[in-house]
């Protein structure tokens, strides 16, 4: 029973552990994005601009 305990916590804190860094990953990823999409804009902005 105490090693089934066990083993239920420590998987919950390895599956948290992996839940947060894969959305840590996905927003670094978003935010990479967006600075992509910002410097286009800005590009054709200043090329369309003049």
């Amino acid at each position: 029973m105490t090693g089934e305990v066990i083993w239920t916590i420590v998987f919950g804190i390895i599956a948290t552990t992996i839940g947060l860094v894969t959305i840590w990953q996905n927003f670094q990823i978003v935010q990479v994005k967006i600075e992509i999409l910002q410097r286009s804009q800005s590009r054709a902005w200043y090329r369309y601009g003049m």
